[in-house]
């Protein structure tokens, strides 16, 4: 019997997962594969930096091994159970906004390598592309929870805007030098949640993102501007999940953290409820999102 049938399923609505960046050499992927093999919900959000083509043009190639292909496996087994597959692109895997601006409504990896011919995509991903195409594309995408909250999806790299500036003078160069060091310090710890060095990196990644860049604050302003009740993002590689107050609205932010150092997901019970939770599913945050009119 696998092992995957004897685990507990992870029963929810929804699940949200960014930051994977499978085919590096940074992906926790055992831990991912498993999740996605108990994963029980009617719709799963990939949201930003599942493929980091960044990595690979840079590099001249994939760092694709067994470990990525088992979570490609894995993945192709939750659209085979009737799971309702979405994804969005990230900063890594940006390379899909011009051909969505053109039209492209579904991973679609012939086109991607028409208009990338230096792109070299890994043979077990080349050949899933026919069941690849079943999983449309955009760019945003609203999810209405149980109770009627509408949040807005998305990576979120759109809004740190003023990473570039920051990081022209010298406390920017140092927050972002220590930041970097300290990530590839806790990326090799094996108890990488209970380092001290994955919890020093979370700290200067709050610092950084939030009060340099006040990238909460950018998101929370874009959804109250467009009457929306929360967001759901990735790109800071920091799980988080927390009611904001903005101009007398409360707001829901979450955050559904990265596959390379805290192996986290956001998942919507199904009583409408909002929980991050770890790869063996454990409950790490909670959240019950304030009813529409209460």
């Amino acid at each position: 019997m696998s092992i995957y049938r004897r685990a507990a399923r992870i029963r929810c609505r929804a699940a949200f997962i960014s930051d994977v960046h499978l085919g590096t050499d940074r992906t926790r992927k055992d831990k991912l594969a498993r999740f996605l093999n108990r994963l029980d919900c009617q719709r799963l959000y990939l949201v930003g930096d599942i493929l980091d083509f960044e990595y690979w043009l840079l590099k001249g190639r994939a760092d694709w091994r067994d470990g990525d292909t088992a979570v490609l496996d894995a993945l192709l087994h939750a659209l085979h159970r009737g799971i309702s597959v979405v994804y969005l692109p990230g900063n890594h895997d940006e390379h899909w906004r011009p051909l969505l601006a053109q039209g492209l409504k579904c991973l679609d990896l012939e086109a991607l390598a028409d208009h990338y011919p230096k792109l070299h995509i890994p043979a077990p991903l080349w050949a899933a592309r026919d069941f690849l195409r079943a999983i449309p594309m955009q760019g945003t995408t609203l999810h209405t929870l149980k109770h009627g909250q509408r949040l807005l999806v998305v990576h979120g790299d759109a809004f740190e805007s003023s990473h570039q500036a920051y990081s022209r003078n010298m406390p920017g160069k140092l927050g972002e030098w220590v930041y970097k060091y300290m990530a590839k310090r806790s990326r090799r710890q094996r108890k990488r949640n209970e380092g001290v060095t994955y919890r020093l990196q979370r700290w200067v990644q709050h610092l950084w993102y939030n009060l340099f860049y006040g990238f909460r604050n950018k998101l929370m302003r874009t959804v109250a501007a467009r009457g929306l009740q929360g967001v759901v993002c990735g790109h800071l590689h920091m799980p988080d999940l927390r009611l904001m107050r903005l101009g007398g609205q409360t707001v829901i932010y979450a955050n559904d953290g990265d596959w390379t150092t805290s192996a986290t997901a956001l998942v919507e019970t199904r009583k409408g409820n909002l929980k991050v939770v770890s790869s063996s599913g454990r409950t790490l945050y909670r959240l019950r999102p304030p009813r529409p009119g209460s």
